[in-house]
């Protein structure tokens, strides 16, 4: 979790990252949590920007991959 919050860009930005640290950066899923909220709070953008619907759309594919994941690897008991 604290590899997460220094490289989401709360602190900094992701694009002032050195190096290999910006693209690890953009594989996190907070940093587009992050990204939607700056978006929506700072830019006043709503939901029909193509950058908010953009962060909403990759924070919604991991959490489908993510339960996709938990369905396949949960332990089944038959009785």
């Amino acid at each position: 979790m604290v590899p997460q919050a220094l490289l989401s860009g709360i602190l900094w930005l992701v694009e002032s990252l050195p190096g290999i640290l910006e693209p690890i950066a953009r594989v996190m899923p907070m940093t587009y949590g992050i990204d939607g909220l700056r978006e929506v709070l700072v830019k006043g953008s709503g939901l029909a920007d193509g950058a908010v619907q953009l962060d909403v759309a990759v924070l919604a594919g991991i959490a489908l991959l993510l339960a996709v994941m938990a369905t396949l690897t949960i332990r089944r008991e038959v009785a």
